[in-house]
């Protein structure tokens, strides 16, 4: 303190500032000596000699004044040993010095706004309620009377932190309810406060802002057990939530052409989701720092609101006023908060509870179709709501991969869907009427793709142009077809015996190996040797008794129908018919093979004398692989990842069965959102913005095959596919999108996909070279998936 007022005296040249110098020089003097002076006193004449330096000194001054604070603040020897009246604190007499703030040249008010921030914060003074409002209004002033960049972002900043540390700082004290209670009693009057200083003023007025900065703040200092005081809990529904909506917009004179088509029944879809021609209020657009800080309360009021089921009402009103009202050129402050909600799997949980508590999604709803409205190609947000998704989807498999909710949470959901079926709904669709038939083909997969009832008499009809074509084409005579009565069926009865009875002999000689490789060998070695005796035997027999070569089998349809049998062994009671021709017939491979002689086969393996106990647990995880039942891995990647994890399974059911319920309910939004740039035209003002908005769409495709992957969604891929093909641009396509997901090739859901896999490599083939090269370059940037 004496190196501080001695600096002074030395450079001073003011008449006050030197005599309120020498005067707080003989007053330390005699606290050092003697012992005899109040610290109150002693503290009251350092900090007028200080405050003259401000008010009349130069830099050199405000180094040695600011010194001396910052010795009164840190060192112990000034600090209040005894309980003192308010007035007479150490803080009230700094605030007390500040009164001149305003004034004072901008650099100076930057170092003394820290100052402030260090008393404010510091666990060692007795900082009351009183001197933190006064400290605030002392922000506030600073921030209205100066326009300079520095200052203004000092003053927002110091009112964010000096809150939120003194009410951590008091939280963390507390050691009983009562002493809580009085922390949350502060914090609702300080709100109560602001909000009405808020609501008076308009919102163009310069210190609005920090009253926005200040209600954010005390929001996030808050911690969850503040809903437990009622008061608290009454004010954010009654004062702080409708305050904010009432901020964030009001509409516009004059009635929308949507609006009026409502209004005369045009337009069944329902008024207010981004149809009302609403705008934020004129110094949100004209600042967007008060636009931000809008979404920043948004963001804390959801944080809070979302955990109280009292609170549903006033929460799903402030969703519907922050994120479907503004117009589509002022949502990127709500579209970057949406991306922070459903990035993050923690909080995608809160949101997911509460649509859980409420029995509707309405909450998932405002939020797809915010994202959905967004993803419009003439805007620069279209490509934030492709990244949105991408990171929705992201949080979407933390949800489903990782332990969120509590015991009597899981209780509530497990009660809620009592089955996997009732995870599944239909997904909306901002275009219902254009999506009907896609949703239909997705959601609904109910054709039997062996029924041939239905279909006869379209297939004789083909069969006989076909037919027409080949005579005016080879100008031949009249070509008949082979009635099935003509066909001698001993010989694929036989053959097809004569399979089971091979197949049975050789289970121990396929099983034996120690590697699925190994096992996947054997299993080929078998189908060769099959074949080169069913090709012996038929070429004798038929050149012998000159007949007429009626079945036809080759090596990949054994092989396949061999894979086929062994599932049959593995789950003898739920394996069909159906299933097996499924596998043989709509693998995607050239296979030469007759309905009727699968059929047989299924037949002898029913009576055949093979049992599961036959098989072992290397060439279980083979016939996993194969079929997919299991919906995971490889199983040599799985034992992989199990080496390098070393970690046990979490059990997330409940988790997984709401996850699959939102995201099948959003389903065709997703895909609407990733399929914005699939026909964007190539502009080379435009082709780098375009290939990066491709090139996210792709991550964010493969991102949803995972999600689809962990859920058990697969099937509905096949929009992805569809999309693709009937596109002019097919993204650079299966192998960039599909390519690390090994359940693409074996997985029977996914039969449409492989069949359709020569279409969409056809139609990359068919593109011009600069277009291909543009889909394909993203290739280069994959990674494979987690």
């Amino acid at each position: 303190m004496e190196a501080a007022l001695n600096g002074l005296a030395g450079t001073v040249k003011h008449s006050a500032s030197k005599e309120a110098i020498n005067v707080a020089k003989e007053t330390w003097k005699r606290f050092s000596d003697k012992k005899d002076v109040p610290i109150v006193h002693l503290r009251e004449k350092c900090l007028a000699a200080f405050e003259l330096a401000f008010d009349h000194g130069n830099e050199k001054h405000f180094h040695h004044a600011v010194d001396g604070v910052q010795i009164l603040l840190r060192d112990q020897l000034f600090h209040d040993t005894i309980t003192e009246e308010t007035q007479n604190s150490l803080p009230s007499q700094v605030l007390h010095a500040m009164t001149g703030i305003d004034e004072w040249r901008s650099q100076l008010q930057c170092k003394c706004i820290t100052l402030l921030v260090e008393m404010v914060c510091s666990n060692e003074l007795k900082v009351s309620m009183i001197d933190v409002e006064q400290c605030v209004q002392i922000y506030k002033r600073v921030y209205g009377k100066n326009e300079e960049e520095r200052v203004r972002v000092a003053c927002r900043a110091a009112t964010t932190q000096s809150l939120s540390a003194y009410f951590s700082n008091r939280y963390a004290a507390c050691e009983s309810p009562q002493e809580a209670i009085a922390v949350y009693m502060d914090v609702g009057k300080m709100l109560e406060e602001l909000s009405a200083e808020v609501e008076q003023m308009s919102s163009a007025h310069e210190q609005c802002l920090i009253s926005l900065d200040a209600i954010c703040a005390l929001l996030t200092s808050s911690n969850l057990r503040i809903l437990r005081h009622q008061p608290f809990v009454n004010l954010l529904w009654e004062k702080i939530c409708p305050l904010i909506i009432l901020l964030l917009g009001i509409p516009q004179k004059g009635m929308s052409i949507s609006l009026k088509a409502s209004e005369s029944g045009g337009n069944d879809e329902p008024v207010g989701e981004g149809k009302i021609d609403f705008a934020l209020a004129p110094s949100v657009i004209t600042n967007p720092h008060t636009w931000r800080a809008l979404y920043q309360i948004v963001d804390q009021l959801i944080r809070l609101m979302i955990s109280d089921p009292s609170l549903a009402s006033s929460l799903e009103a402030l969703f519907h006023k922050a994120f479907l009202f503004p117009r589509l050129d002022q949502r990127s402050e709500a579209l970057r908060l949406i991306k922070k909600i459903l990035g993050d799997g923690s909080k995608m949980s809160k949101i997911a509870k509460s649509c859980v508590t409420t029995r509707s999604l309405s909450l998932w709803r405002m939020l797809m179709t915010c994202i959905v409205e967004c993803a419009n190609p003439q805007l620069e947000l279209s490509i934030d709501a492709v990244k949105t998704i991408v990171a929705m989807l992201d949080g979407m498999k933390q949800l489903s991969t990782h332990r969120f909710f509590t015991e009597d949470e899981k209780k509530m959901i497990s009660e809620t869907f009592l089955s996997v079926e009732d995870t599944i709904v239909n997904s909306f669709s901002l275009k219902c009427s254009e999506r009907a038939s896609d949703i239909s083909t997705v959601d609904e997969d109910t054709e039997n793709v062996f029924d041939q009832s239905g279909s006869s008499s379209a297939s004789d009809d083909q069969m006989a142009l076909k037919l027409r074509r080949l005579e005016q084409k080879f100008r031949c005579g009249t070509i008949s077809t082979r009635r099935s009565s003509e066909l001698d069926e001993s010989s694929e009865r036989n053959t097809a015996k004569n399979f089971v009875e091979s197949f049975s002999e050789n289970l121990e000689l396929i099983a034996s190996p120690k590697s699925t490789l190994s096992i996947d060998e054997a299993i080929l070695q078998f189908a060769s040797n099959f074949y080169a005796n069913f090709c012996s035997v038929h070429a004798d027999a038929y050149k012998s008794r000159s007949k007429i070569q009626q079945e036809f089998l080759n090596t990949d349809a054994i092989y396949l129908t061999t894979y086929a049998a062994l599932s049959y062994v593995s789950r003898p009671n739920t394996y069909t018919l159906e299933d097996l021709k499924k596998t043989v017939l709509n693998s995607g491979s050239v296979v030469h093979v007759a309905n009727g002689w699968l059929e047989k086969v299924y037949d002898n393996l029913k009576l055949a004398d093979v049992h599961a106990t036959k098989i072992t647990p290397t060439l279980k995880n083979v016939i996993n692989d194969f079929d997919g039942q299991t919906k995971g891995l490889l199983s040599d990647v799985e034992k992989l990842k199990r080496i390098k994890t070393r970690q046990d399974e979490v059990d997330c059911t409940q988790e997984k069965n709401v996850a699959r319920w939102m995201t099948s309910s959003a389903w065709q939004m997703i895909i609407d959102v990733l399929s914005t740039f699939s026909s964007a035209k190539e502009k080379r003002k435009t082709r780098e913005k375009i290939r990066e908005a491709i090139s996210v769409s792709i991550c964010g495709m493969r991102n949803l095959c995972a999600v689809a992957q962990v859920l058990g969604l697969e099937s509905r891929c096949g929009t992805m596919l569809l999309l693709l093909t009937v596109n002019r641009n097919p993204l650079a396509l299966l192998g960039n999108i599909f390519w690390p997901c090994n359940w693409f090739l074996m997985n029977p859901e996914l039969q449409f996909m492989r069949l359709h896999a020569g279409n969409i490599l056809f139609a990359v083939l068919n593109t011009s070279g600069s277009l291909r090269s543009t889909f394909m370059e993203p290739c280069a940037m994959r990674s494979p998936l987690d």
